[in-house]
């Protein structure tokens, strides 16, 4: 039919919209999924999106005509094999019978190696549009370092990676100690970051469980609040008191990360 058709051309045409589930306010990814002009929709971590939301958006794509020629197409990614989170009760079984239907397997980076260094100039390019940057790239060094890591987060994780070194480069090209400790990624380091973590928390909790130093309502937020001040002065310290940088580093505004530390 000719709606048929100019829903097609619409979506074949119009703008590609990428959103996160893992990030997005629910109302915002409501009217992106459901709503739109056209185009396409790539939904991340769809495994995250609210149950509700996911009930909803099957039955949208499910029934002809639910959304309207204007209805963006639709296409779900996850950071594993969504058969997990179906099981787990993450995914709801509507939305998975709809978006399965047809599947790709994404290979982890670590077995697409060829894939990093175009990933790397791509980022680049991003961070210095975002930070106002004008990073070349990496050195040898860092390449190098980067070809035998194995990226347990995948591409996410590189572009990490790649922002946090272009907020720590101090000239145009980044070198290994801008992503000093960025790829550590074994499990002593993991085991010891934990065990430290640890041990602040139990010190924390005897200090104010054991020796009553706060309402039991406020024992959680006061933990929570001595980790937050903990890792904003870590940021710091590590961008040499660079308020700016930090903030950056943490994905926080300024505001929010002075009044962590009480310089707001």
């Amino acid at each position: 039919s000719s709606d048929v058709c100019s829903s097609d051309l619409a979506r074949a045409t119009g703008p590609l919209a990428v959103v996160d589930c893992a990030t997005m306010p629910e109302p915002t990814l409501d009217a992106a999924l459901i709503g739109g002009q056209g185009g396409s929709v790539f939904v991340g971590s769809i495994e995250r999106m609210p149950g509700a939301l996911q009930t909803r958006l099957a039955h949208a794509l499910s029934t002809p005509g639910a959304r309207g020629a204007s209805s963006p197409r639709v296409f779900g990614a996850c950071e594993r094999d969504p058969t997990e989170f179906l099981r787990s009760g993450a995914l709801t079984r509507e939305l998975f019978d709809v978006l399965s239907i047809i599947t790709l397997r994404l290979p982890p980076l670590r077995e697409r190696r060829d894939d990093i260094v175009p990933l790397i100039r791509h980022f680049v390019s991003r961070a210095n549009d975002e930070l106002n940057r004008t990073i070349r790239g990496v050195d040898d060094a860092v390449l190098r370092r980067m070809q035998e890591y194995q990226w347990p987060g995948n591409v996410a994780e590189l572009e990490r990676v790649i922002k946090r070194a272009c907020i720590m480069a101090q000239a145009d090209v980044i070198t290994v100690d801008e992503i000093a400790g960025s790829l550590t990624g074994t499990q002593i380091d993991r085991a010891q970051a934990e065990s430290a973590l640890a041990q602040a928390t139990r010190t924390a909790l005897h200090e104010r469980l054991v020796e009553g130093r706060s309402a039991s309502a406020t024992r959680y937020h006061d933990i929570v609040d001595v980790v937050e001040v903990t890792l904003v002065k870590e940021a710091l310290a590590i961008t040499s008191g660079n308020q700016v940088k930090a903030a950056e580093l943490l994905g926080v505004n300024r505001a929010t990360l002075r009044k962590k530390v009480g310089l707001g």
